[in-house]
């Protein structure tokens, strides 16, 4: 049984959705599942040793450079289908589908599964992830290839199913639904009140203030311009409020800093330190553009945040996530042309009711049986 993945950098997001996946697997399989992570030459010998760290039973190879020539990695492909003949391989995303369906077509592999993050072609196309319309054109091709010709497939979101329904027709039962769930260092124990209080004021803040954090990159379907003016809106009318940005982001490029630089700050964490920083605050962003790619996404930063305690500040019509801050009442929809709403601050047992929810509904064991399903059609 092999997981191929191609072009994925091996970061927090690898960690959880692809190497935590492949360990519960492998928790209640009579087969190890085999690693194959097609990766970048450029810094190679060091993610490959990442990787090989946080799962050793893995096979990391150079492909050849750039995403247009992803076909030339067939050649090196070639020869681990000898060595793994008449495997299945769950593929990550549609290039290591197009790899992998070559040597199913002649045999070589029992059955290919698609693993879909989300809608390929809407994504390259609104955030110009390649500027080369032929390429694009294929995307479509393969993006329809994967979810006609998979024998199984997993999607991140009931929206981006019915994504399949609309665009290519698609009218199978044979898929599963599971959303990005949490990585194994997110699933700990919520912190004490005190802690809490104390922690936040270590970290420089008043315990009256009322704070919004923003974890993750600065990808275009994070749409930091866009939320750029939601966030000059908000700070503009609550004095106590003060932004969190997490990650790798220059401030400089942004309104609501230049306005209220003493209210906004930057921050770089170690991955093992974000969960505790997360807990201190009150709300987390996820605020996004309306686009085809955002309406069928799973942001893992939505888990995140709900296991942190945070309510969620998210956009309408945002994969599954949106309908589920409204059922279950941890969130705000936020609507730019609407009046926004005074956020107040979070009070703890809020906090612990919305963490209980990450731990019921975003930990991988809630989707044991749809992951026993996929194990299921590998071994028939």
């Amino acid at each position: 049984m092999l997981y191929v993945t191609f072009n994925d950098y091996p970061g927090g997001i690898y960690d959880s959705q692809v190497i935590d996946v492949i360990k519960y697997l492998n928790g209640f399989s009579s087969k190890k599942i085999k690693l194959i992570a097609f990766i970048s030459i450029r810094n190679f010998w060091n993610n490959r040793r990442k990787i090989k760290s946080r799962y050793s039973d893995s096979i990391v190879i150079p492909m050849f450079p750039g995403v247009k020539n992803w076909r030339w990695n067939i050649l090196s492909f070639f020869f681990l289908v000898l060595l793994f003949y008449r495997h299945t391989a769950i593929c990550r995303g549609i290039f290591a589908f197009d790899i992998a369906y070559f040597f199913r077509r002649w045999g070589g592999l029992h059955k290919v599964i698609i693993d879909a993050r989300g809608a390929y072609k809407a994504e390259f196309e609104e955030y110009k992830v390649i500027r080369n319309s032929f390429i694009i054109q294929r995307i479509k091709h393969l993006e329809k290839l994967a979810i006609e010709k998979a024998d199984y497939r997993i999607a991140v979101s009931q929206k981006l199913v019915d994504y399949w329904r609309e665009e290519y027709g698609y009218n199978s039962s044979r898929h599963v639904v599971i959303p990005c769930t949490l990585s194994s260092h997110f699933v700990k124990t919520f912190p004490n009140d005190t802690w809490i209080i104390n922690r936040k004021r270590e970290a420089g803040f008043a315990e009256r203030d009322v704070m919004i954090v923003f974890s993750g990159s600065s990808a275009g379907w994070q749409s930091l311009k866009y939320s750029d003016d939601i966030m000059l809106k908000l700070l503009g009318r609550q004095e106590n409020l003060k932004i969190v940005f997490l990650g790798k982001h220059d401030l400089n490029n942004y309104q609501v800093y230049e306005r209220f630089c003493d209210r906004v700050c930057q921050i770089e964490l170690d991955a093992d330190k974000v969960l505790d920083y997360l807990c201190i605050a009150d709300y987390g962003w996820l605020v996004r553009e309306e686009s085809l790619t955002n309406r069928v996404a799973s942001p893992v930063k939505f888990a995140e945040y709900l296991t942190a305690g945070l309510k969620v500040l998210i956009s309408d019509n945002l994969g599954d996530d949106t309908d589920f801050c409204k059922q279950h009442r941890c969130g705000l929809v936020i609507k730019p042309n609407n009046e926004l709403p005074a956020l107040g601050a979070v009070g703890y047992d809020e906090k612990y009711r919305v963490h209980q929810l990450a731990m019921q509904y975003f930990v991988k064991e809630k989707y044991k049986e749809a992951y026993k399903e996929i194990l299921n059609v590998i071994e028939k």
